[in-house]
């Protein structure tokens, strides 16, 4: 049973940095509860995870033939563009769903084993990770096969991973406190990441001089997609996507750190 403690702001800074730090090192838990609940998502198929990579290549291809027509980019490039961009867009959209519910699905852990916090957390990131690790090999068999690509490239963009990850923690942090005060956070950011596909840079390719460059300017998404998709496509590291990505991080630990420092010991009761 957990107790509502008042603490002063450096105990509960404090708090909140051992919660995270204890499930960082309780590693062997969360990726042995991420693995199982993946596979637990295909239980009795007969392909199991291969599932996986049907749906995302299958999606891929699908938006490939039928968008092809609206760009105006030779057809290898625009398959590269498609595949790399479902597949960051896919992990980035699902790191933000799920975080916004990564404390409320996981109300009878919380409600019966005391564990820290952020275990919920690292679980739901590791499984996603998992999901994605095999969506990449998918997406770097379409591209080798018919897509346009730099051989350096294709290991340089695998550096942009690690940025992903070390984003998705505060991310869902911040969310998930949010969403477990308020539920109707959490529809609306549902219907918000829906409406966002179609303003990100997915299935078209920005313009120069036209008004979806203007967008995919304005939307923060395009500079997360590039940090993958511009080393694997062009072989460069997009120095303006690092800066937008530096930022966007900065802002998440800060507000996710001070978030939970001050309603930590509240999520069990709003649960």
């Amino acid at each position: 049973m957990h107790t509502f403690e008042y603490a002063p702001r450096n105990q509960a800074f404090t708090r909140a940095i051992q919660d995270l730090a204890e499930g960082l090192t309780s590693w062997r838990l969360w990726t042995t509860f991420g693995y199982e609940e993946l596979r637990h998502s295909y239980r009795r198929t007969l392909l199991g995870l291969v599932w996986i990579a049907i749906s995302f290549g299958a999606f891929s291809v699908v938006k490939i033939i039928v968008f092809a027509g609206l760009n105006a980019k030779d057809a290898d490039v625009f398959t590269t563009w498609v595949v790399t961009g479902f597949l960051i867009w896919q992990f980035v959209s699902h790191i933000v769903v799920t975080g916004s519910a990564v404390f409320i699905s996981s109300e009878s852990w919380i409600k019966g084993v005391k564990l820290p916090y952020s275990i919920h957390i690292y679980q739901t990131i590791w499984r996603l990770a998992l999901q994605d690790g095999i969506n990449l090999l998918v997406a770097y068999v379409l591209v080798v096969l018919f897509g346009a690509y730099s051989l350096p490239g294709l290991l340089l963009g695998l550096l942009a991973i690690p940025l992903f990850l070390l984003t998705a923690v505060p991310v869902q942090l911040l969310l998930g406190i949010l969403c477990t005060h308020s539920r109707d956070l959490q529809q609306f950011i549902g219907t918000a990441v829906r409406l966002l596909f179609f303003a990100t840079p997915i299935i078209w390719i920005p313009v120069p001089g036209t008004f979806l460059e203007t967008i995919a300017r304005l939307n923060p998404f395009s500079y997360i997609l590039a940090l993958f998709r511009d080393p694997v496509i062009y072989g460069v590291i997009p120095l303006d996507a690092l800066a937008v990505w530096a930022g966007i991080t900065a802002f998440f630990w800060i507000a996710g750190l001070a978030a939970f420092s001050a309603f930590r010991s509240r999520i069990y009761y709003w649960l």
